[in-house]
């Protein structure tokens, strides 16, 4: 094996430079028995990456989100860097077992980092203002406005129906899935809210009568 590939390969990678056949290459290194002791720290991360490992979507797809990820790569990018310097340091100031102790720390604060970050933006994509259908409610109540705000970290929501508008102090966020409790005229209503991409749907359960609800994104 040219260990000095795989080197020049993981230079690539905290950079986000490589292509998806050197991380393959990648990964198939590093889930090979042989593995030399400097690089035994990077194991966990690319042997866990293993089973996410998806397979190329093609240039239709690159093209359709290119205009969406400048920023995720500069994120990833300056997080791999910094990745991969401490990672240096700690292999020139500490013993085996506290270098593999402290590199999988790094890989889990890494991942955490940028799953929060991708948290952040999903709720960039929810936050404005919203139209709504649902076609299966009393008439009058088929359609209207909804408003999001994220102020402090915390989710509020307004909904224009009927004429009226209805104060929503608390929307919880739970992964994707967004759910919140208010009245109209008197009728307790439970909302979950579904998240996918701009995309949001959601499932209205008024005084026990459950109703299809489709948002639609008018504003950021």
């Amino acid at each position: 094996m040219d260990y000095q590939r795989i080197n020049k390969l993981l230079d690539k990678y905290w950079e986000c430079a490589t292509s998806v056949e050197e991380e393959r290459e990648l990964r198939q290194f590093f889930s090979s028995a042989v593995v030399p002791p400097d690089l035994l720290p990077y194991k966990a991360w690319f042997v866990s990456h293993e089973a996410e490992a998806l397979p190329p979507l093609g240039k239709e797809f690159d093209a359709r989100i290119l205009e969406h990820i400048s920023e995720d790569r500069k994120l990833i990018t300056t997080f791999g860097t910094l990745f991969k310097s401490i990672t240096h340091l700690i292999h020139k100031t500490m013993g085996t077992n506290m270098k593999k102790a402290f590199t999988t720390l790094l890989c889990l604060l890494f991942c955490i980092t940028i799953s929060a970050q991708d948290k952040a933006a999903d709720l960039s994509k929810l936050v404005g203002d919203w139209s709504f259908s649902a076609p299966d409610a009393p008439y009058g109540y088929q359609d209207g406005s909804f408003q999001i705000k994220q102020e402090n970290g915390k989710l509020t929501a307004k909904v224009n129906i009927q004429g009226n508008t209805l104060e929503i102090n608390d929307v919880k966020a739970k992964g994707d899935t967004y759910t919140s409790s208010f009245y109209v005229d008197g009728t307790p209503v439970d909302l979950t809210m579904t998240q996918r991409g701009n995309k949001l749907e959601g499932m209205a359960d008024a005084g026990g009568m459950r109703i299809p609800v489709k948002f639609k994104k008018t504003k950021k």
